[in-house]
């Protein structure tokens, strides 16, 4: 899905996006509560990831919002959770790094018993991913290039390892690389010598890149998977069906099969990074993304030792301007029927009502075994 994201900020704060984009922001205030869990749920032996984001609008979020939010993750029974950057958002240009937002992320993750899943967008679904202001794109195999990711990679696991367990180089990049074939062997080249380099110093973390099931279906795509998932520990797809042509939620286990020998027949194991069904757009409603929980469910208990892991996006709505913001990166936002899909994914609204799939949520995690 051509979204995104959140890089959860301190200080502009939220979603993996991008300085700047806060002058946009209605200055009109609202009423906002979180989300609440009246008892601990414990889940044994099962990774469950949330992609963790805030109620309201960016410009009154306080620390304690992001520090509820976590807390609600934890909470719930959450094992992991995804941030998302890009290179040029932490090294801002050559050995100058920019460590405190992803600091307080981080801080928070550990304080709440969490792991972190750390995209670095270099392609960014439909693009290249925002790199340091001294360097120009050319190509992936280019040597300036990828000596700079290298050192940038190892400089940021350094730092995070201990709770960095899984990195993956790259969202979504079947989208760019059907887009532009011509890039699909440097890529290669880029993924395995950065690969190579980080299993050198920290042999535990698990490497790998993240495709879009949906698009590469829809795009004829899946053998890009293979082709360049062959060379990591293990496949991340961010998985949303609405988006598949001919939608429909009761072939869950035809999609996790494909998945699954997909990864299969390349000897690895896959994780879903990210899935959500919308409330609105794409004929979603709030019964049937509570539907859509129940079936992820059932089908998911079925193929759980095959999973890594299974990440669901995302607490909260997005405000309305984040939403528009989010969709213009992308070249989406005159899409009305995206706009309402990508802002109508999470479990509350932004002002922080709950929606039925938040309470189909808990009654799952609690009976998940």
């Amino acid at each position: 899905m051509n979204k995104r994201y959140l890089s959860l900020t301190f200080l502009s704060l939220f979603i993996f996006l991008f300085s700047g984009i806060t002058e946009a922001f209605s200055l009109q205030k609202q009423t906002k509560q979180h989300l609440s869990i009246s008892k601990p749920i414990n889940i044994n032996s099962t990774n469950f990831s949330v992609v963790v984001n805030f109620p309201g609008e960016l410009h009154d979020l306080k620390p304690e919002d992001i520090q509820i939010a976590y807390k609600t993750a934890h909470l719930a029974g959450f094992k992991i959770t995804n941030l998302y950057y890009n290179w040029g958002e932490i090294e801002t240009k050559k050995q100058e790094y920019n460590w405190d937002e992803l600091d307080y992320n981080i801080q928070l993750i550990k304080d709440n018993k969490l792991i972190c899943s750390l995209v670095i967008k270099i392609i960014d679904t439909n693009k290249v991913g925002t790199l340091p202001t001294d360097l120009k794109f050319s190509s992936f195999n280019e040597r300036l290039f990828v000596s700079r990711f290298k050192k940038f990679i190892i400089s940021l696991l350094e730092r995070y390892s201990q709770t960095v367990h899984y990195i993956w180089i790259g969202n979504e990049i079947d989208v760019f690389l059907f887009k532009h074939k011509k890039f699909i062997q440097d890529y290669i080249k880029f993924y395995k010598s950065t690969y190579i380099s980080i299993k050198r110093r920290f042999p535990n973390i698990k490497i790998g890149v993240v495709f879009s099931y949906h698009d590469a279906k829809n795009n004829n795509a899946l053998y890009l998977i293979q082709k360049v998932g062959r060379y990591g520990d293990i496949i991340g797809f961010s998985f949303y069906p609405q988006i598949l042509k001919k939608a429909d939620p009761s072939k869950l286990y035809i999609y996790f099969n494909e998945m699954l020998q997909i990864s299969s027949k390349i000897g690895k194991k896959f994780a879903i990074t990210e899935t959500g069904w919308s409330s609105s757009g794409l004929n979603g409603s709030e019964e049937s993304q509570a539907d859509f929980i129940k079936k992820l469910f059932r089908v998911y208990a079925n193929y759980k030792d095959d999973v890594e892991f299974l990440g669901l996006f995302v607490l909260y709505d997005f405000p309305e301007s984040l939403n528009r913001s989010l969709a213009q990166s992308y070249g989406l936002s005159k899409f009305k029927e995206y706009l309402k899909f990508q802002g109508s994914l999470g479990f509350a609204y932004n002002n922080g009502t709950p929606k039925k799939s938040w309470f189909v949520l808990l009654e799952k995690l609690k009976k998940f075994k």
